[in-house]
């Protein structure tokens, strides 16, 4: 093995299901196979059981949690983070969802979009709400709970957290001091994470109607009256969405990775599993965007 890296190995035990991950992982061909921060399932230490693990010498570590000692601390709690486990800079897009009281009831599932303008560590959360100033009657006011939302790309962590409307100040821009989170959620957005969806794409040079069935980041199965193509070949197709009340488009690139007939004689309806292909950066941020959307509105969509 290449020892460029400096990697150190890693026993099995010294993993522990549930909780955060203490480095970045490695096999013995330097392959990266799970990040720092990530929640390792049973059926992921199943796999790396016998594989040879390793890790960056220099790298910083999560104190993990030993298996052989349970867990002291009474306040610790699955899947619970600090602030700096965000990673958040400036520029950095959140999603708030609003108090109840000042929101109508057709609308206290949405979400609103603001940007980070900065933090001090402790004391305070400074936000600039993009959207709230075109919403008309939806006044907030000092010492209002809002819940905070978030993704970050670092370990396709998806985190929340409560604070309190500090301070709303009106000049020179509008913008919110908000209480500092003591409470941070995180949950882990796996590639390979897929949700039931009935989104409605256009392909490219076929005016067949389509609807996508279900949606991964690396891929979706889509249903179609008519054939797409056969396996092996490449789509494009674009579907149009509302992510957190904006509408986007995305235009994805796709082979054909399977094609199933109808399941009966009545049906006319082909089934389609295809795979990404080359992502950009965009389209990457939009599909997270998306599919984070909908398992925290609506959790039951997690397949």
């Amino acid at each position: 093995m290449n020892l460029d890296m400096n990697l150190s190995p890693v026993q099995i035990s010294e993993l522990v299901t549930g909780q955060p991950l203490s480095w970045d992982l490695f096999n013995q061909d330097q392959k990266q196979l799970h990040t720092q921060g990530e929640i390792l399932s049973n059926a992921d230490e199943e796999l790396l059981k016998n594989t040879p693990l390793f890790r960056r010498q220099d790298e910083n570590e999560i104190a993990p949690i030993s298996k052989s000692e349970p867990d002291k601390s009474a306040t610790k709690k699955l899947n619970q983070f600090t602030f700096q486990d965000m990673h958040l800079n400036v520029g950095d897009k959140l999603q708030l969802k609003l108090p109840t009281n000042i929101v109508n009831s057709s609308k206290r599932s949405e979400l609103y979009t603001a940007e980070l303008i900065g933090y001090v560590s402790n004391l305070t959360v400074l936000i600039r709400p993009l959207q709230l100033n075109q919403q008309m009657g939806l006044t907030l006011i000092e010492g209002d709970q809002v819940t905070v939302r978030l993704f970050s790309g670092r370990g396709q962590l998806a985190f929340s957290f409560s604070s309190h409307i500090d301070k709303i100040m009106k000049a020179p821009f509008y913008y919110i001091h908000l209480s500092f989170p003591t409470k941070i959620s995180g949950q882990v957005i796996r590639k390979s994470r897929r949700i039931k969806t009935k989104i409605v794409a256009t392909i490219t040079d076929n005016p067949t109607p389509a609807i996508l069935s279900n949606l991964s980041m690396t891929g979706a199965e889509i249903r179609a009256n008519a054939n797409l193509g056969q396996v092996g070949e490449t789509i494009s197709l674009s579907i149009t969405v509302e992510i957190h009340c904006v509408e986007k488009t995305i235009s994805l690139q796709a082979i054909i990775k399977s094609s199933t007939p109808p399941a009966n004689e009545k049906d006319d309806e082909l089934t389609f599993g295809i795979e990404f292909m080359a992502l950009e950066t965009e389209q990457t941020c939009l599909l997270q965007g998306l599919i984070y959307q909908e398992l925290v509105e609506n959790p039951e969509c997690q397949i």
